[in-house]
């Protein structure tokens, strides 16, 4: 092919000491072959950086894609006039291999380089087209074209003799960030030329238009397709970009529900929002807990206390102090808050993969991607049609040992660990064991109550046990709380007030000064008290009754169940409530519970009243050993150890009597009561939960 006479002339048309860089220089280069081959060398260190930038219509373009998507076409397109200026030719090979390393070594300005070496290279071949297409026509409008091209070759031989120059300097006179910031008012200055072409070339191209010959159409059509098909936006690679991405959403979020279903976050929210400011701050005065926050090494603490001491709401006090310097790349926190009132929240396998869960969605890499141990158990699950389940207990335990391993600092905490259930839970006691043992950088903080597997499995660990004396003031601020959340309707809007909300101060200080005294570190035993005491009508009583307050907590749940079987006309829906949530297979809704009620044993008449009853008076029926999840519309104990103690008492713990009336309840149900299309049914709740439990309430309780 003949060589470009405007590129001769465009370096006529440099100052001399530009024209004398360029001169002399001679190499045989393929410019086209011999860039790809460059980008390619580059190509394995940008795809493990994962360099990409997000364009104007906010999709993710990997940088070196599209120079390479580029420079395939060119090469299609054949011999260039360009590449018969070896002198040029070898300017831009310099100045372009330059700008790839720049780009390649410098993060912050990989995008930069690369757009410009995708403009520079677009503008080439464009032009060559252009001379092609249009400059030897002896159209009327091809003289402007042609000097308008000439004066748009100058700016880019400028901008490469100014690379040049800048890699002709010693490296201690060679100031990075002033070179990029001169290079883009060259490269602005291209642009405004290439602008002149283009107008040029619109006008060519409408002459042409309208004098076309016949003889040159064919010709003209191809080349036509070649410059739209370099011009054309990369749409398709951006599309299989995005496709990409999405598939690797979707994957990730499908590891996610198969890992865990457990919402952690809203466990950790709801025992936050329960806390009350300064709670749990006597912790960063203890020896025990200071020593393994700040222990370089692996340590395990377990924090013991009895029932109702507080342990959840110090756990998240714990979680939330942190969560701070978690956030950090470098660190990783992950919790668990066990629950006697889920059956998943007590299971060993449920929590370790949950804790799996959140070290995949903290992904110290790319976000976007779950780690490589978990997401190759996964593609293998899904290998074999998920004849595997879900994770088990050793694998997610190696699999925390192992996603630990990409962090300086990793903390686990577990609440509650007494609620796991007997029969599994040593299991995850020697899983936690494991993990801590695995390496130097694995902090565990572990609490429950004493029993006395828990104690055996984690002896010669550290241990604190609370006593009275460490939240005393987290004991003393509760009170002051409660005291005038129940004594000041107009301020707290209680649903229990104290005397109707009149009480004079010095039965206030009387009654302050008497649970501070008595609470012994428990907060749940304080709660109780205070309620009990709204059940008072007068101050004497009230006085009397602070004089007979129980020790402890099952002194308080003895009196409470004498209290309920002394009051007539709701005693057997307290009891029917309590043994309801005590032995049904999953946490139940109010409207459940009322159904039931409603529906009843043996021959009793169906009951409408009971379907109408509310939350606030099946709560005060059963004194407050029941509490509403509020959102939820879900009943449950007020605490834990309210179900240990049913479980402990005779009067409630007859597993055939109890789980044979529930079953002639849920059995009454589904034969009397069905749905229909045109009459909502009563009972929808009740046969929703007995057309799913029945057959398991029957087995082994009911005779033939």
């Amino acid at each position: 092919m003949k060589s470009s006479t405007l590129w001769s002339q465009a370096v006529d048309k440099l100052e001399e000491e530009d024209r004398k860089s360029i001169s002399g220089s001679r190499d045989n280069i393929n410019l086209v072959e011999g860039f790809i081959g460059e980008i390619e060398k580059k190509q394995e260190e940008c795809d493990k950086k994962r360099w990409f930038y997000t364009n104007s219509r906010g999709k993710n373009v990997f940088l070196l894609d599209g120079l390479v998507t580029q420079l395939n076409k060119y090469a299609n397109i054949g011999d260039i006039a360009l590449q018969h200026h070896p002198d040029v030719v070898s300017l831009a090979w310099s100045g372009f291999r330059f700008l790839l390393q720049v780009g390649t070594a410098y993060t912050e300005d990989m995008q930069t380089a690369s757009e410009s070496l995708e403009y520079l290279l677009r503008v080439l071949f464009c032009c060559d087209i252009y001379e092609k297409l249009y400059c030897e026509t002896g159209l009327l409008t091809v003289q402007p074209l042609n000097t308008s091209l000439v004066e748009l070759y100058v700016s880019i031989l400028e901008y490469l003799c100014y690379i040049k120059r800048f890699l002709n300097k010693d490296t201690g006179e060679r100031v990075l960030a002033s070179f990029v910031s001169e290079l883009k008012g060259l490269l602005k200055n291209v642009q405004q030329k290439e602008s002149t072409v283009l107008s040029y070339v619109d006008k060519v191209e409408k002459e042409a238009s309208a004098i076309e010959q016949t003889e040159r159409r064919e010709e003209t059509e191809r080349l036509k397709e070649q410059l739209e098909d370099i011009k054309k936006p990369l749409e398709e690679i951006e599309t299989a970009v995005k496709m990409v991405y999405e598939a690797i959403e979707s994957k990730k979020l499908n590891i996610l529900r198969w890992l865990s279903d457990i919402k952690f976050i809203d466990h950790h929210t709801f025992s936050r929002e329960r806390r009350q400011e300064k709670t749990g701050q006597w912790l960063e005065e203890n020896e025990t807990y200071k020593e393994w926050k700040n222990s370089k090494s692996s340590s395990l603490l377990w924090l013991r206390g009895d029932a109702g001491y507080g342990k959840t709401i110090l756990i998240s006090y714990v979680i939330d102090e942190l969560q701070t310097q978690a956030k950090s790349n470098e660190n990783m926190l992950a919790y668990f808050y066990c629950n006697y009132k889920e059956d998943n929240r007590r299971r060993p396998e449920t929590v370790l993969r949950t804790l799996v869960k959140q070290f995949c969605l903290k992904s110290p890499g790319d976000p976007n991607f779950v780690p490589l141990p978990v997401s190759s158990i996964y593609v293998q699950r899904e290998r074999d049609g998920h004849a595997s389940g879900e994770l088990r207990c050793q694998e997610s335990t190696d699999l925390i040992i192992n996603l630990s391993r990409m962090y300086h600092q990793v903390t686990i905490i577990v609440d509650a660990l007494d609620e796991c259930y007997n029969e599994t839970r040593r299991e995850l006691f020697l899983s936690l064991r494991s993990i801590v043992k695995s390496g130097s950088n694995v902090k565990v903080f572990l609490a429950s109550r004493f029993e006395q597997d828990i104690a055996l499995m984690f002896e010669g660990y550290k241990c604190h046990y609370i006593q009275a004396s460490d939240n005393t003031q987290d004991i003393n601020n509760y009170i002051d709380l409660q005291l005038n959340l129940h004594c000041d309707a107009r301020r707290y809007g209680a649903e229990k007030l104290l005397l109707e909300g009149k009480v004079n101060e010095a039965l206030k200080e009387e009654i302050r000064h008497t649970l501070k005294i008595k609470a012994n570190g428990m907060f749940m035993w304080v709660n109780l008290q205070i309620l009990a005491l709204c059940e008072e009508p007068t101050p004497s009583l009230v006085r009397k009754a602070l004089d007979q307050l129980p020790k402890d907590l099952n002194e308080t749940y003895d009196r409470i169940i004498e209290k309920i079987e002394a009051k007539e006309g709701s005693n057997n829906t307290a009891k029917l409530v309590l043994k309801w949530l005590l032995y049904a297979r999953e946490p139940c809704t109010v409207k459940t519970i009322t159904q039931a009620l409603a529906v009843g044993a043996g021959e009793n008449p169906f009951d409408e009243d009971a379907l109408e009853l509310t939350p606030s008076y099946i709560i005060d029926c059963c004194k407050n050993l029941v509490v509403e999840d509020s959102g939820l519309g879900k009943l449950r104990f007020a605490h834990f150890s309210v179900q240990e103690y049913l479980l402990r008492n005779p009067k409630f713990n007859n597993d055939l009597g109890n789980h044979t009336h529930m079953a002639e309840i849920c059995l009454k149900a589904l034969l009397n009561h069905h749905r229909k299309v045109e009459t909502p049914c009563k009972v929808e709740n009740l046969l929703d939960y007995a057309a799913q439990h029945w057959g398991r309430m029957t087995n082994g309780f009911l005779r033939p």
